[in-house]
């Protein structure tokens, strides 16, 4: 969700009204998502980074929902 609001677009690189959900959830569960480049409206690599550490596909590596709040607040 944060990425479609930072960039406005969705997150999933092939996104297909034709596609079925499952095949969305797939996309996304293997990392196919679009790059930061020619989405976002300007450059704020701390805030990309925070927002692609939640993205992992590795869930070991995702950090938790506390620690992305944290280092969201850490931006402000």
């Amino acid at each position: 969700m944060i990425y479609a609001c930072w960039t406005g677009t969705y997150l999933i690189s092939t996104r297909d009204t034709t596609q079925s959900t499952p095949d969305l959830r797939k996309e996304l569960a293997l990392g196919q998502v679009k790059p930061w480049t020619g989405t976002r409206p300007w450059p704020f690599t701390a805030f990309e980074e925070t927002i692609a550490s939640g993205l992992q596909a590795d869930r070991a590596r995702r950090p938790t929902a506390r620690a992305l709040q944290h280092a969201f607040e850490s931006l402000a």
